[in-house]
Parts: C-alpha cells; structure tokens; sequence
C-alpha cells in the first residue's frame, strides 16, 4: 500500500531503492527519500534525475545529490551555477570541468567562501578567488 511505502521512504530514503518504478518516479516520495537519507536520489527515475528543477529542490535538502543527477546536468555549466547557488557544497560533486570553471567557483564562494575546499588548486590559487571566498566567509583561508 502506498501509505505503508510512504511511511518506509520517509523513514530511512534507501527503502527507495525497493519500490517499483513508478514510485521511484514520484516526487513527493523521492524528496521524502533524500530528506531522510541523503544520496537516495539515485535510486529516482532516470526522468527526475534528469528534471533540472527536481535536482534543484533534492540539492537543497542534501547537496550530494549532483553527484546522482544525469550527466548531462553535471556538465552542464549553467545548472551547476545554480546548483551552487542552492548550496555551496554541491560544488563538491560537480563534474572536474565545472570544478575548475571560474564562474562556477565563484559562484559557490559567494555563497560560502569555505567552498573553496572543493574547488580545483588552480582556482584556489586564484587571487579573484580567494578574495570573494575570504570576503563571504573569512575562515576561507583555511582552505
């Protein structure tokens, strides 16, 4: 019964992994899944992986979750930008072209300088960088 899979879903996201596709497929019971068990999103329809909006939503909840989308999102400059936009974090999981993208970078240090730790040594080494990443958050420097 979908109430009983609902109840499973919220209460440890990797029962996920055990429901039929068009639960897998249901955006209520995927966000459930990634609320209570970040990376559940990689058991979702390759359609929500795929949904830009949908992968926004999950990385605001867990950033990991860029790491599950389709590949097509994680090369894809504009949505990264977003996504870190979302959450910094999430740099940590884009693709290494992205990681080393400067506009990217600097996205996500505006939005928390520490996510200078993700991003490639040549963008640490970054002058630009660093000072956008120390301005939004002066712990930065440890990174």
């Amino acid at each position: 019964d979908s109430r009983f899979v609902g109840r499973a879903v919220s209460s440890t996201g990797l029962a996920l992994e055990f429901t039929n596709p068009g639960q897998r497929a249901n955006r209520d019971l995927v966000l459930a899944a990634v609320r209570s068990a970040p990376g559940s999103l990689r058991h979702a329809s390759g359609g929500l992986r795929g949904d830009r909006a949908f992968v926004l939503e999950a990385i605001s909840h867990s950033p990991c979750e860029l790491q599950h989308a389709w590949e097509q999102l994680r090369e894809d400059k504009e949505f990264t930008i977003s996504a870190v936009r979302v959450s910094a974090d999430a740099l940590e999981f884009a693709s290494d072209r992205c990681r080393r993208d400067p506009e990217v970078v600097l996205a996500a240090v505006r939005r928390d300088g520490a996510a200078l730790r993700h991003a490639c040594r040549e963008a640490r080494e970054s002058r630009k960088v660093v000072l956008t990443a120390v301005r939004a958050s002066p712990s930065a420097l440890a990174h």
